[in-house]
């Protein structure tokens, strides 16, 4: 996307290297593991690190520039996966790690989003 705006390509910086080397890896697991149940969650944790590598960055950028995204959308985000909690059958921590990570995560956007908006008294329809 930054390469269809004109911007100049930046030298990664260690959380993309991370997030690289966590993706990279979890794939790996998973791929060598994919027939084991117990041992291919273990790649899951992997690119959940992964993820979480890439939205620190994100969620800096929200602290410095909070009106550069909007709230609505990471808040129906969070909703969507709180909702799925409930879809779940087997009642493993593997298979709520994700929902609730990416629950949690995209709550912790929106607040980060909210907050400044509130404190700056910016009308609702500047949220959506």
């Amino acid at each position: 996307m930054s390469i269809w705006r004109g911007e100049k390509l930046k030298k990664p910086e260690v959380h993309d290297w991370l997030c690289f080397g966590f993706g990279v890896v979890s794939l790996l697991v998973w791929w060598f593991v994919r027939q084991s149940l117990a041992l291919s969650q273990y790649a899951l944790y992997l690119a959940i690190v992964a993820d979480l590598c890439a939205a620190i960055p994100t969620l800096i950028f929200f602290m410095k520039e909070p009106e550069g995204d909007r709230s609505f959308a990471w808040f129906l985000f969070a909703v969507a996966y709180f909702v799925a909690i409930f879809a779940i059958k087997d009642q493993t921590f593997a298979n709520y790690v994700l929902p609730l990570y990416m629950t949690v995560g995209s709550l912790i956007a929106t607040l980060f989003l909210v907050i400044p908006r509130i404190r700056r008294r910016v009308g609702l329809k500047e949220w959506i």
